[in-house]
């Protein structure tokens, strides 16, 4: 008997723009491959809580040995993601709160310190019963243990 069902956040209820946000910065860097400076060990320590965004951007700027003031970056980070989140897919909510009746629905994401915290404050994590969110867990998607825990979580 299913009792629980569970949404990520990104690419469903709201529009992915880690890419879009990774090529902006590169722009900003004059790098052609975001990929070269937003290597999967910066992104998967910010995505897992072990370094705020602004650490991460100051990792960039030594490794691009640029000028730049990690500040800026990071506010345009945020600035790109509050400007291309702001449309929650209202099909899917209507999903949730449909499925609500009859299940826990809960959502695991990753996402990083901030982004999470500007999604709390904005009421994202209110659609859903339970949020469980990487960076607060120290785990992110696909390690294993991470299903483990919310599984657990949720009986």
């Amino acid at each position: 008997m299913i009792k629980n069902i569970i949404f990520d956040l990104g690419g469903v209820l709201v529009p992915e723009r880690g890419r879009t946000i990774r090529r902006a910065i590169a722009k900003e860097l004059g790098v052609d491959n975001p990929d070269l400076l937003f290597t999967d060990k910066l992104r998967y320590q910010a995505a897992r809580g072990e370094i705020r965004l602004l650490d991460l951007y100051k990792e960039i700027i030594r490794k691009a040995d640029k000028k730049l003031n990690p500040e800026k970056l990071l506010s345009k980070h945020l600035e790109i993601y509050k400007k291309t989140s702001v449309n929650i897919d209202r099909e899917i909510l209507s999903i949730i709160t449909k499925l609500k009746s009859g299940y826990r629905v809960a959502c695991l994401t990753n996402t990083e310190t901030e982004i999470a915290e500007y999604n709390r404050r904005r009421g994202l994590f209110d659609y859903f019963d339970k949020a469980y969110i990487s960076t607060e867990m120290g785990l992110m998607k696909p390690q294993t243990e991470i299903y483990h825990k919310v599984l657990e979580n949720l009986e």
